[in-house]
Formats: C-alpha cells, sequence, structure tokens
C-alpha cells in the first residue's frame, strides 16, 4: 500500500524547477491546441486542448517517472473505506461559493452610467439623459432643449455637421457566454469539457505525474503547497475586481490543496478525480439552472447561502480535511 520510493541513487523526478517547467509548457501546449481548433467553437477549443496539449505534456513526464510508474503516478484503486471520507469534502464546493460572495460584497459597487438616473422624479420631471454616439452620457437640465445650439457656428450653419475633432469609437460586442443555458448540445459539450475531460486530465498532471514528486523531495506538507500553488496558476482565474480576484485566487488554491491531500491519503489519483469532478458538476449544474432556478449565494450574484448550510459545510470540509490529513501524514510516513 506504501508509494514506492524511487531507486537508490535516482533523483526524484520532477523537481521543483522541472514541475514548473511542465506546468509552464502545459500551459502554452494547451492553448497553441485550442488555437488551432478555435473554428469548432471556444468549449471544442479548450476540450481539446485540454485533452491534447495539457495530457500529451502529462504522458511525456509521465514516461519519465522510474518503475513501476503507475504505482507511483496514483493509477490505482481506493479502498472503500476512504469513499465516505472524500465525500464529506464535497461541501467544500459551497464553501468557496460563499468566499466569492462575502468578495462581492466588499468589491466596489459599479459606477452609475448617469449622474441623474439615480434622482429620477417619478412624476417626470426628473432631469432626462441622452446618450451620445460615443456611448457616454450627457446629461441635459429640466427645461432645456435637447436640440438647441451652444454653438455661433451652428447657428449660423444650421445644414453643416457639427465639426468632430476625433472619431467616436467603437462599441465592442459583448462576448457570448461559453455555455448557452438553453442550448441541449452546448450543455452536453460543456458537461463534457468541464466535468469529464478538465478533472481527469489535470488531476493525472498535478496530483498524479508532479506531486509524487515534489512530496518525495520536499515533504508532505511543503510538496502539496507547491503543487496546489502549480495548478492554481494553470488555471488563471479571472475577476473583474481585485477583492473577487485575491478570492479566486484562495479559493483554487485551497480546493487543490484538498485534492492533493486526497491523493496523499489513499495513495491513488482516483479519488482526487471523482472529488475534481463532483465539485465541477455542482458549479456546471447551477450554471445551467441560472435561468431557470434561482439558487441564492449560488448562482445569483450579491446573496448568500443560508447561515445554516454554510456553518454546516464550513464544519464537515474541516473534519473531512483533518482526517484526510491525517491518513496521508500516517501513509507519508509509513513511506520513509
Amino acid at each position: 500500500m506504501n508509494q514506492p520510493r524511487p531507486p537508490q541513487g535516482q533523483p526524484p523526478f520532477p523537481d521543483v524547477r522541472s514541475a514548473l517547467l511542465l506546468t509552464v509548457g502545459a500551459s502554452l501546449a494547451g492553448g497553441l491546441i485550442g488555437v488551432f481548433f478555435i473554428d469548432l467553437g471556444m468549449l471544442a477549443a479548450q476540450g481539446l486542448g485540454t485533452a491534447i496539449g495539457i495530457g500529451g505534456v502529462a504522458t511525456l513526464a509521465a514516461r519519465r517517472i522510474a518503475e513501476p510508474q503507475a504505482a507511483r503516478i496514483g493509477m490505482t484503486g481506493v479502498e472503500w473505506r476512504a469513499w465516505p471520507m472524500i465525500l464529506c469534502l464535497m461541501p467544500a464546493v459551497l464553501v468557496a461559493s460563499e468566499l466569492d460572495n462575502f468578495a462581492f460584497d466588499w468589491s466596489p459597487a459599479p459606477k452609475a452610467e448617469a449622474s441623474g438616473s439615480t434622482d429620477a422624479d417619478p412624476s417626470g420631471g426628473a432631469d432626462a439623459s441622452s446618450e451620445n454616439s460615443g456611448g457616454e452620457t450627457s446629461v441635459i437640465p429640466a427645461g432645456a432643449s435637447a436640440v438647441e445650439p451652444t454653438d455661433e457656428k451652428d447657428v449660423a450653419n444650421p445644414t453643416e455637421e457639427p465639426n468632430s475633432k476625433t472619431p467616436a469609437p467603437e462599441v465592442p460586442e459583448p462576448i457570448p457566454p461559453l455555455i448557452d443555458p438553453n442550448s441541449p448540445f452546448s450543455l452536453m459539450e460543456g458537461l463534457i469539457v468541464f466535468v469529464g475531460i478538465t478533472p481527469v486530465v489535470h488531476e493525472f498532471l498535478f496530483r498524479g505525474v508532479l506531486q509524487q514528486g515534489l512530496v518525495t523531495q520536499l515533504g508532505l506538507s511543503r510538496g502539496l503547497m507547491v503543487t496546489a500553488l502549480l495548478s492554481t496558476i494553470l488555471r488563471l482565474p479571472y475577476s473583474p475586481t481585485v477583492a473577487r480576484f485575491v478570492a479566486a485566487y484562495l479559493i483554487s488554491f485551497g480546493m487543490s490543496w484538498l485534492l492533493g491531500l486526497v491523493r496523499a491519503a489513499t495513495g491513488s489519483i482516483l479519488g482526487s478525480i471523482v472529488l475534481a469532478s463532483l465539485w465541477a458538476a455542482v458549479g456546471f449544474t447551477a450554471l445551467a439552472l441560472e435561468e431557470r432556478m434561482a439558487l441564492p449565494g449560488v448562482n445569483v450574484e450579491g446573496t448568500h447561502l443560508p447561515v445554516a448550510v454554510t456553518i454546516a459545510s464550513v464544519l464537515l470540509v474541516a473534519w473531512a480535511a483533518q482526517q484526510v490529513h491525517a491518513a496521508a501524514h500516517a501513509r507519508v510516513h509509513g513511506d520513509t
């Protein structure tokens, strides 16, 4: 049951530098493959980039691991006693969602498009506003004429076009959503990419190929931290505000650390793959139901989970993480 150690005199692979290079290489390979298949659509391009690009780098790196490769990577089964402990970590996705909700509360409110729009008079006597061709909003005082000329040249030559120093910038079209909740084909495609392909490939690379070398070289705690950091680097989260950006990085790091604990505790990447897929399935379901069912604290911005749900999730995840950490420490200690 103990993870095999490298042969005498052979350094573990990968070390920290090699792991960093593999992460950067996987990111570049996935991006290039995705660009090559971009005509198939964003979802298909992302799925193929992950499977071929990142998966290809992980497969090539796995060949450098000493025999028995399968046992070192963690391509083994998971004891049935470990599954309840693993499944108790599922509410971590709810805790992550609530952290993002608090980050949303701490983020500055978006600026109003017009200064007079918030002080509108229900009777219709408030200031009127009109949007000019450049996308900016001009406020017209009450009682003033919207076509009243303000320049002598305009009075003398009313038919002459107004002098424009610079052309009005074109307003970019909004980026379409990656998944269309109203399209069964888009939902199926997203389910395959986000719940099927991505967790398997990422766990194979990070918890399988990279973690076994880093934990052997650095020890359990530092090995898990470096692996989680590299995993977070590959999956750069996007956020429109600083608070949500920081929260997204902390969430990604924490969940990657939990996946590493599961891998270390069970000696298998199967448990971390299943857990990552379940987390992705929860997020995907919330996204798919966004236009059909409002789930406060999950798919409705500005809302929070019920307090009882949040407290129960935190307590359950904290207990399960403690149990998994103890099992991982015992397993690694047994290897030494």
